[in-house]
């Protein structure tokens, strides 16, 4: 079920990127629309990860603190949520982290809101159904695939997904209507 998360991961968006650029020369301006769209959505969702402090339904399900295992759990910027980790002999201690410390070795344990693979899947659909109306009903349904398939393997609680495909939805809608790659690089270029 991996491979079919990946609509929308940099893989991915470098073969549809390559794709425009060797067959539709038309489309290479807009596509700087789409890029920053894309980085923009990026930078969204780590913001909100972040802020939000969501654990990932293997946190909260597996083995919980007492008093931390429902599936509305959040921990704002100043708190800290007890994860749990294994010793070698395979007793549960926890460790007290900020969703924001990133270098503790927490990984990405208290990022699950917003799902960060549906909102890079809906940036992604965004881009290439404003390119390509066409391909819009292809587009989300992928969207959906990997939302789905995002809760499936206990990635994300459901919530995430919706949030995660709203925002990359707003913030891709936002730079494309914008043409705010275009604005950006014609600023750039003006010297």
């Amino acid at each position: 079920m991996e491979f079919l998360q990946q609509f929308g991961d940099v893989a991915s968006s470098m073969i549809a990127g390559l794709c425009i650029v060797l067959l539709d020369r038309s489309m290479r301006r807009r596509m700087l629309d789409w890029i920053v769209g894309a980085l923009a959505t990026w930078l969204a969702v780590w913001i909100v990860k972040v802020s939000l402090g969501r654990p990932r339904p293997k946190i909260v399900f597996e083995s919980p603190k007492a008093g931390f295992d429902g599936a509305v759990q959040f921990t704002p910027p100043w708190g800290t949520y007890p994860l749990p980790r294994t010793d070698g002999a395979g007793v549960v201690g926890y460790l007290e982290r900020h969703a924001w410390e990133f270098w503790s070795g927490i990984s990405s344990d208290l990022w699950s809101m917003p799902s960060s693979h549906t909102s890079a899947a809906a940036a992604l659909a965004v881009g290439l159904g404003t390119m390509y109306g066409k391909l819009r009903p292809l587009m989300w349904s992928l969207v959906v695939v990997v939302g789905v398939s995002r809760v499936l393997t206990g990635s994300h609680f459901p919530s995430d997904v919706v949030l995660g495909a709203g925002l990359g939805y707003c913030v891709a809608t936002l730079s494309m209507g914008g043409r705010w790659g275009q604005r950006l690089f014609s600023r750039a270029t003006r010297g």
